[in-house]
């Protein structure tokens, strides 16, 4: 994965393979490029966890799954094998979309996804610098394995296509394969262009940028404003790209969230899976934290840090003026769907003992 997002960023900024960057007078910054490789190695190390989760799930007969034999001596195993190379990418775009509306809602926007706008001009190692709770919804993508009964390809194709694509599309380069102004519009703005080109999910709910000329953009239709919490200008997207450092102490309700989301809910999981040290026998419970629990440790922190300004500017912001049973709940009600009950039916299964995953209960067997 380094090799290649390597590939990426020392051919486009230190050979200078590429011609036309979408910010001519960026600044090079040693800070910021460790900053993104330490985020983005914790990225592939949380993948090799979710990979060792499903290759125990396996071999425990948690999660059943087409073997090779199958996939290449029957034809309903050739056409599951086949169809997944082609349905995956497809899934990764629908998917994207709804977890990125998710996590920039304020609750996880401010204690999660916030660590990956601190680079508003972005460069290929950006594209996998994620908070570690922001990497558990990502990786959610894998939901058609733990629903679907597919070939452990299909879990491993999703996986690579998970981890290595966001190198070229966070290139900050216009004359590359896979360069991607549609999302380098969203970095630059924060508040636009959640989804990709492939679905026009951004069109349809207001939130399409077409141009880095803000102020001549006609075809965006949410809210924004030039003062006050969000400002578009190039001197302040200046001043948040260079807080992408390693440098600096968190706010206190910062180290909180990560002390309990990061620190003490994944330790208890992996007590109960390895059945070492202190134990929470309820797998649900544990599940629950995981994948819920982000959410409600932000909002808490959120209303213990800041002062009350409403509910829905306080806890809802960028979206506080969207109805909350219209397209604001429509989206979360996704986002949540397609993000953290994976997550749940993901340490469940791990817990549980062999027979409860959520595929068992679906169709009533394992085998």
């Amino acid at each position: 994965m380094f090799a290649y997002f390597g590939f990426w960023h020392i051919t486009l900024y230190w050979l200078n393979w590429g011609e036309r960057p979408f910010h001519s007078e960026r600044q090079w910054r040693w800070s910021k490029i460790i900053h993104n490789l330490w985020y983005t190695f914790l990225g592939a190390l949380q993948w090799t966890v979710w990979e060792v989760i499903f290759m125990h799930s396996y071999a425990t007969e948690r999660l059943p799954y087409l073997s090779d034999e199958k996939a290449s001596t029957t034809l309903w195993g050739a056409f599951n094998f086949v169809a997944c190379f082609f349905l995956v990418p497809l899934y990764r775009e629908l998917h994207f979309y709804f977890a990125h509306r998710l996590i920039h809602v304020k609750v996880l926007f401010k204690y999660v996804h916030s660590l990956h706008h601190r680079n508003t001009d972005i460069e290929p190692f950006a594209g996998l610098c994620m908070h570690p709770i922001e990497h558990l919804y990502y990786f959610s993508c894998i939901a058609p394995s733990l629903y679907c009964y597919a070939s452990p390809f299909a879990f491993m194709w999703n996986g690579v296509h998970l981890l290595i694509s966001p190198a070229a599309s966070h290139s900050g380069w216009e004359d590359n394969w896979q360069s991607d102004q549609f999302h380098y519009l969203h970095h630059r703005f924060f508040e636009c262009n959640y989804g990709t080109g492939t679905f026009p999910f951004d069109i349809w709910f207001g939130t399409f940028r077409e141009s880095l000329d803000y102020k001549k953009d006609k075809a965006y239709k949410g809210e924004h404003t030039d003062s006050g919490e969000l400002k578009l200008d190039p001197k302040s997207a200046a001043i948040a790209d260079s807080k992408a450092t390693l440098w600096g102490f968190p706010r206190w309700d910062e180290a909180v969230f990560n002390l309990l989301c990061v620190g003490l809910i994944p330790t208890l999981i992996a007590c109960a899976a390895l059945k070492v040290g202190p134990q929470v026998g309820d797998a649900r419970l544990l599940a629950s934290l995981m994948s819920f629990g982000p959410a409600l440790i932000g909002g808490a922190l959120l209303y213990s840090s800041q002062r009350w300004t409403g509910f829905k500017k306080m806890f809802l912001y960028p979206f506080h003026k969207e109805s909350l049973l219209g397209s604001f709940g429509f989206n979360c009600a996704m986002g949540v769907l397609l993000t953290m009950l994976p997550v749940y039916h993901m340490v469940y299964m791990l817990l549980a003992p062999p027979g409860q995953s959520a595929y068992c209960q679906i169709y009533g067997s394992c085998v």
